[in-house]
């Protein structure tokens, strides 16, 4: 049976209440983190629609709104990086395999990256060559190096990590190696 309208206008004005009253703490959040405003605002409409969605076991919803709020915009960042490894990873291979590519362009960024991967911890090294000269899977990458296959995907992303920086300095940027 559905709400008669009187209570979803009441709910409705309850949370625009809270909203006004929570802005400038809100907006403190999203100015720590960083958050582009055009992405600020879905932040936000996420952490509305899951106090909504789990209200009746919320005890507080200025703390669910708040905590809410930081959580999504850590995960907001984190997301932002994996993909920026991702994004590296796929043009390392990429740029690495291309058979069309002159051997001299081949050649100058496998001579790059191999100075880079000098510079970075040798487990770096061994978790980066293993997975992308020998082409293991993470979960072989994992035994053959005696890490727990659950956390070679954060080793992994720590080293490309590594290995950007070090691409950054001798002038690679995102989107340049393929």
């Amino acid at each position: 049976m559905d709400s008669p309208n009187w209570i979803v206008r009441s709910r409705g004005d309850e949370i625009a209440g809270l909203l006004a009253e929570l802005q400038p703490k809100l907006s403190r959040i999203l100015l720590h983190f960083r958050i582009p405003e055009q992405d600020a605002e879905d932040l936000l409409q996420d952490v509305l629609l899951s106090l909504v969605s789990r209200e009746e076991g919320v005890e507080s919803p200025e703390a669910w709104l708040l905590a809410g709020l930081r959580y999504r915009c850590l995960m907001y960042w984190r997301s932002r990086r994996r993909a920026l490894y991702r994004a590296v990873d796929e043009a390392l291979l990429e740029s690495l395999a291309k058979p069309e590519q002159p051997a001299a362009v081949r050649h100058e960024i496998a001579h790059d990256l191999t100075k880079c991967l000098t510079e970075i911890p040798s487990r770096c090294r061994s978790v980066l060559k293993l997975r992308y000269t020998m082409g293991l899977r993470p979960p072989e990458v994992a035994r053959k190096l005696g890490y727990n296959s659950s956390s070679i995907a954060t080793v992994t992303r720590r080293c490309l990590a590594a290995l950007c920086q070090k691409l950054a300095g001798v002038g690679y940027q995102p989107g340049s190696l393929r």
